[in-house]
């Protein structure tokens, strides 16, 4: 039997069922034509997805892949050894403008 009723009169569906349902929606049919087959609502059809995916094991979106950790020291090392090499980088053309500056001032370019 597919469901049983409980004291309360509603229906209880097992899960074997229900994952036969689910099945047959993954294989492409729509929910309309599921739920006429099984005379089942459509709301329980959208319930049952909805729950599926919620206590899914498995995420449903793809996760990103973590990178080790010693490989993140070794890009925040780099990072940090080229902010200083840009930082010296300014600060010699901060000092060679201003040598164009006074030498412009002096007339000697």
């Amino acid at each position: 039997m597919e469901y049983t009723i409980s004291k309360s009169g509603r229906k209880i569906y097992a899960q074997e069922f229900k994952s036969k349902i689910l099945k047959e929606l993954d294989s492409g049919k729509t929910h309309h034509e599921v739920s006429s087959k099984y005379n089942i609502p459509v709301r329980y059809l959208y319930d049952w997805k909805h729950s599926l995916l919620k206590h899914s094991k498995e995420p449903a979106a793809p996760v990103a892949s973590t990178v080790p950790l010693s490989e993140y020291n070794k890009m925040v090392d780099k990072i940090k050894k080229l902010e200083r090499a840009l930082g010296q980088k300014t600060m010699d053309c901060q000092i060679l403008q201003e040598a164009v500056d006074i030498a412009s001032k002096k007339k000697w370019i």
